[in-house]
């Protein structure tokens, strides 16, 4: 079955809900002092978005 665009937006958009809610209410001083929020962030919803925009 062929991943279409809505399919990968999907997930692009969950990520971002991901982001959102991991740094509700949190300043930037605040993310910078919390590794767990950066990891969260960073390393899991940065990547999806990245692996999901660089398709053929």
């Amino acid at each position: 079955m062929k991943k279409t665009n809505r399919f990968f937006l999907r997930h692009i958009v969950d990520a971002v809900g991901l982001i959102r809610a991991y740094t509700n209410n949190v300043t930037e001083t605040q993310f910078y002092q919390n590794r767990l929020i950066q990891d969260g962030v960073l390393r899991q919803n940065i990547n999806t978005i990245l692996a999901k925009t660089e398709r053929p």
